[in-house]
């Protein structure tokens, strides 16, 4: 493995857990504003803009039987996969992260979808929803 391969830099790091200790705050509130987590227990779901990951995480903790984000960032996604590797090692075969199109999705289905602090930052928002209903 190259030098590059898994080249976590320091700013990813200090995002990752700046992020970290926001979402500990926020993700409580999306989920309360959803009515609860019940809704994920024991089903497939789609994390659309997975950002480094943490939601993923969390949505496994919450009892989703299988977690895929998607992220348009590619450096995101390494951070992410690598970070679910070495602290969440016991939920390594439940979430898989992508950094394609959406097209890289065509052949998977999920019982629910989240997003969360994403759709405001996509352009051609309308497209996405034949692909992802």
């Amino acid at each position: 493995m190259s030098a590059n391969e898994f080249d976590l830099s320091q700013a990813l790091i200090e995002l990752f857990e700046k992020n970290q200790s926001r979402e500990f705050n926020e993700i409580p509130v999306f989920w309360e504003r959803l009515g609860g987590t019940e809704f994920v227990e024991g089903k497939k779901v789609l994390d659309f803009g997975s950002g480094l990951g943490s939601m993923t995480i969390d949505l496994i903790k919450k009892g989703a039987s299988e977690v895929h984000g998607i992220e348009i960032d590619d450096n995101y996604k390494r951070f992410a996969e690598r970070n679910l590797e070495l602290k969440y090692g016991d939920y390594k075969e439940k979430i898989k992260y992508f950094s394609d199109s959406l097209d890289s999705l065509e052949d998977e289905s999920y019982d629910v979808i989240v997003s969360k602090d994403v759709f405001e930052h996509v352009i051609g928002l309308e497209e996405l929803f034949p692909i992802l209903i």
